[in-house]
């Protein structure tokens, strides 16, 4: 999804969802999301599922589950697809809590275009807030599409 699908075009964020959040309640939803390991040891929970029980049917240890459940660890793609399926949830659903940044992606990124590099640099040097990127991302407007006006 691209950030500016995001925009409501008034200043407010649509977050998954489905809500628009205002300045004033960006930080209460940016402190109140799920992590990864939270909504998965949640789930387990609602269907009464021990921690042993839930590393048994994943076919691995328990001590793995509980890292995963406190963020020390995350799983694996089809790991994380058959947790999604023994918790019966949608793979996209709990995907959404899952807060790494997309590293992959912006090493890519910054090897195929140096412009990219400075940019996050600068970022990084400027010390932004969440909100700041994501208020500094919603006031560009995306380039109009069939090229340049």
């Amino acid at each position: 999804m691209d950030i500016s699908e995001l925009a409501d075009g008034g200043g407010a964020l649509r977050v998954p969802t489905g809500r628009f959040l205002t300045d004033e309640s960006f930080a209460g939803y940016a402190y109140t999301v799920k992590t990864l390991g939270q909504k998965i040891r949640e789930r387990r929970e609602e269907l009464d599922l021990s921690l042993r029980e839930f590393a048994k049917k994943l076919d691995c240890s328990p001590p793995f589950i509980s890292d995963v459940e406190h963020g020390r660890r995350f799983p694996s793609e089809p790991m994380l697809e058959e947790m999604s399926r023994l918790l019966k949830l949608d793979v996209a659903e709990i995907k959404r809590h899952d807060q790494r940044a997309p590293l992959d992606e912006i090493k890519r990124m910054t090897e195929q275009d140096p412009g990219y590099a400075f940019a996050f640099r600068t970022l990084v040097d400027k010390k932004l807030t969440p909100q700041q990127l994501l208020e500094l991302v919603n006031k560009s407007k995306p380039p109009p599409k069939g090229g340049k006006k």
